[in-house]
């Protein structure tokens, strides 16, 4: 897992709650079988769309970082910033490491 060295899992209580815009998400439309596809098609069926959360363990916020720092093409980050307006995701990027572009992610403050 692509986390830097000052990120340990045992510091922080898992799921994780993070907010949702649903409606941004759930007007997403889903065309292929990629891994980005697959990524939205597990955020939509994971939804709580009443509450407007979803929870999320490590692998999932860390997959989350990596398509919205780590890939260069394809406006994943435009996406997941309005799926995810608040910092409950966006807080762990500190602790992200792009390891397909042998470097941290611009969100590194270190």
């Amino acid at each position: 897992m692509p986390w830097n060295r000052r990120f340990d899992e045992d510091n922080y209580e898992w799921p994780i709650e993070a907010a949702v815009n649903v409606e941004y998400l759930m007007g997403l439309q889903v065309n292929g079988d990629g891994g980005w596809q697959r990524l939205l098609l597990r955020l939509k069926d994971d939804v709580d769309v009443d509450e407007e959360v979803i929870y999320l363990e490590s692998d999932d916020v860390e997959r989350i970082l990596r398509y919205a720092n780590c890939y260069r093409t394809g406006g994943y980050q435009g996406y997941l910033t309005e799926i995810f307006p608040d910092e409950a995701i966006w807080y762990f990027a500190r602790y992200h490491w792009c390891d397909n572009v042998g470097k941290e992610n611009h969100w590194d403050d270190s």
